[in-house]
């Protein structure tokens, strides 16, 4: 099965598939054995593992500090929103995962894949102990070590080694979900609330709160890093991954574009309140349903698809993720002309409305905003140019209008048959112009 490494990977759309499609999936990984107790398979990258543990827990415990603090000085509205963003996500990402495994199971029923006991515990240590990204990061573990064990056969650890894909790929999407549902939403809370409100709290939250500023946005930034790096690997083991200068600067292009984009909406949210919501509403609905024109492939079921598109429009509220194969370049200028006019609008509204001329912040957002702007250009210009995996083999100049590249990029891919009718200038009975 070709799969594009560029779009969000879910393998469960296959289990709609005939099963001979799941057998040949099985068999998409080649893994040469040798003869002595060499590991044929790459080793799993505990590294990434212990430090996304370690700033999840880290953020965790700032975000529940803060509430904790907002809760002892009687601040009822903050205390309620900043719970909230704790709270509900760890929900919602739970529940997703426990959707999967009920979504394996199904799958798997019948065939002896997996224990019942196994089966057990995942679904009680993820719901309802709210640890389901912890128990993916160590079956993540547990199969890449068996994927590198010398006493089992060929297919055992191609097997293991595939499923550790698997889970690293699911542990990173509910990594993602979890950063730009609890931390950017927070970032931007913490923010509105320095900027609106100057009441004295004490020493210890004017350190906690910027602590847990600076972490949720470390933290949005190096979720898409990490996703994006399982994402390269799920799709073939041959793929080339990051290199540390790559993983650097696409790290810095990531958050130089979330950084500016939760500065301006706080901003904007600390002199237009509600309108602010209202705003990134119409964002969402709009990149929802832009999402949709694409029509990506991922889900058969309308329902899933549905919530597929409004999820991935909320992502878009900050930063782009692209849905679709092939060529991404006029979809993403499409994407940052539209989010760049809104953060500019919105600094200039800010900036015009705004009495706090004189405060510390006023010449730092005029420069944050712009300045992030330029940085971040210059940096993915930088990536795809030096630091990408394949940036010799891409292209710096494509014809728009060459195969329909630009509608392909920004609608959706023409398939063979509506491709010959465009070219012969039908369509549904009707001609025009080409």
């Amino acid at each position: 099965m070709s799969r594009n490494r560029k779009i969000p990977y879910t393998r469960r759309i296959e289990y709609e598939e005939e099963d001979e499609q799941d057998e040949l999936d099985a068999n998409d990984i080649t893994i040469s054995v040798p003869e002595r107790a060499k590991p044929p398979c790459p080793k799993p990258n505990t590294f990434d593992v212990i430090k996304d543990g370690n700033d999840d827990f880290s953020l965790s415990l700032t975000n529940v500090f803060l509430a904790h603090n907002y809760y002892s000085l009687k601040r009822w509205t903050e205390f309620g929103f900043t719970t909230a963003f704790i709270v509900f996500p760890m929900l919602v990402i739970n529940l997703k995962s426990l959707r999967w495994y009920h979504l394996d199971y199904n799958r798997e029923k019948g065939r002896g894949y997996t224990s019942c006991i196994v089966w057990f515990f995942r679904a009680i240590f993820t719901f309802p102990l709210m640890i389901g990204p912890v128990v993916r990061h160590i079956e993540y573990l547990y199969h890449g070590c068996k994927s590198r064990s010398a006493t089992l056969s060929e297919s055992d650890r191609k097997n293991h080694y595939k499923q550790m894909l698997h889970e690293d790929t699911d542990a990173g999407m509910m990594r993602m979900l979890e950063a730009f549902l609890e931390s950017a939403p927070q970032l931007v809370l913490q923010m509105y609330i320095i900027l609106t409100e100057t009441p004295d709290d004490g020493l210890l939250m004017s350190i906690i709160r910027p602590v847990s500023m600076v972490g949720s946005w470390i933290g949005v930034s190096w979720s898409l890093v990490s996703y994006h790096k399982a994402l390269r690997a799920s799709h073939n083991e041959e793929e080339i991954g990051l290199s540390l200068f790559g993983t650097i600067f696409y790290y810095i292009w990531r958050a130089c574009e979330v950084g500016p984009r939760v500065v301006v909406l706080a901003l904007f949210a600390s002199q237009f309140q509600y309108y602010m919501l209202i705003a990134v509403a119409v964002h969402w609905a709009i990149m929802s349903i832009w999402v949709a024109l694409q029509k990506p492939e991922f889900y058969r079921k309308t329902i899933d698809k549905i919530v597929f598109d409004v999820v991935i429009g909320y992502v878009l509220i900050f930063c782009f993720q692209n849905v679709q194969s092939g060529h991404t370049r006029y979809r993403a200028m499409l994407y940052y002309f539209v989010i760049y006019a809104e953060n500019l609008v919105m600094l200039v509204a800010w900036q015009y409305i705004t009495t706090q001329k004189s405060a510390w912040y006023y010449f730092a957002a005029l420069g944050i905003i712009p300045g992030g702007i330029v940085i971040h250009i210059v940096v993915q210009l930088l990536y795809y140019k030096c630091c990408h995996p394949r940036s010799m083999d891409i292209v710096c100049c494509i014809n728009p209008v060459q195969n329909y590249n630009c509608y392909q990029s920004v609608c959706h891919e023409i398939e063979s048959n509506e491709e010959s009718k465009a070219d012969t200038g039908v369509n549904n009975g009707h001609t025009f112009e080409v």
